[in-house]
């Protein structure tokens, strides 16, 4: 997974006395093409692909704040927990952390417990037209626990996404995209637990699609005898609001 910053890798190449342009391009697995210019000079090159200029995410993806006590459960006022807010009268998020009856985090060290009919709400900030991404983990407390997915304007029910059911052996991974509707500068992500038994969730990200960019730099750039070695170093940025479920990176030599 590529979170909204940099990767880096290292090629090395053999090269018998030629230095050759190199270039290479990422994106995630499953992404449409996106339209991208190219530029290169000598011992360097960069895919510059079309993200968005003002990108939308979540806060406090992995409810890693406020910090609890290791193997806890804890009840935190709405206004402590940036981001977030439940829908109780005190807007009260419950947090967990690793090692609490056994369960660890999927991501970082904290997750949350959501009953059933609470609510986890956070609102985002999103241009019309935008078409966002939204992914979380999930599993159950114990037996079989569900969630409903919700997104919308602020004040409205919101569109149902998903059901997200499972069961409380493992993490599961969901996720879907949204397309925001004209005039709707502000769009609300809402988790409501259904059925009989609590959920528990973790690394839960709204916002602008995975974008990444590529810059790569070869060294050295001077005249290479038979058999030197040519190193490139690579820059993968994920410019977006959503992480990457996986990568696809190819070097043309």
């Amino acid at each position: 997974m590529l979170s909204a910053k940099r990767s880096s890798f290292l090629c090395v190449l053999l090269l018998a006395g030629l230095l050759a342009p190199i270039l290479v391009v990422a994106r995630p697995v499953g992404a449409a093409e996106t339209p991208s210019a190219t530029g290169s000079e000598l011992g360097s090159s960069a895919t510059i692909t079309d993200c968005p200029a003002v990108v939308a995410a979540l806060q406090n993806t992995g409810f890693e704040a406020p910090v609890i006590p290791d193997a806890k459960r804890q009840n935190a006022n709405g206004n402590t927990v940036p981001g977030w807010f439940g829908s109780g009268s005190d807007h009260a998020v419950t947090l967990v952390s690793s090692g609490f009856q056994s369960v660890n985090a999927a991501s970082g060290r904290q997750f949350a417990e959501l009953g059933t009919d609470q609510q986890l709400i956070q609102d985002l900030a999103t241009a019309p037209g935008e078409t966002i991404s939204w992914s979380l983990m999930h599993r159950a407390v114990q037996g079989q626990a569900s969630v409903k997915v919700l997104v919308g304007a602020p004040g409205e029910d919101g569109t149902e996404q998903q059901i997200v059911s499972d069961g409380s052996g493992a993490w599961v991974p969901h996720n879907g995209t949204y397309d925001v509707p004209l005039r709707q500068t502000i769009t609300r992500l809402t988790i409501v637990g259904i059925g009989t038994t609590a959920n528990l969730l973790d690394d839960v990200n709204f916002g602008s699609s995975a974008c990444t960019e590529t810059f790569s730099r070869v060294a050295p750039t001077a005249p290479v005898a038979v058999e030197d070695v040519v190193t490139q170093a690579v820059i993968i940025r994920n410019g977006g609001g959503s992480p990457t479920a996986e990568m696809v990176v190819s070097a043309v030599i």
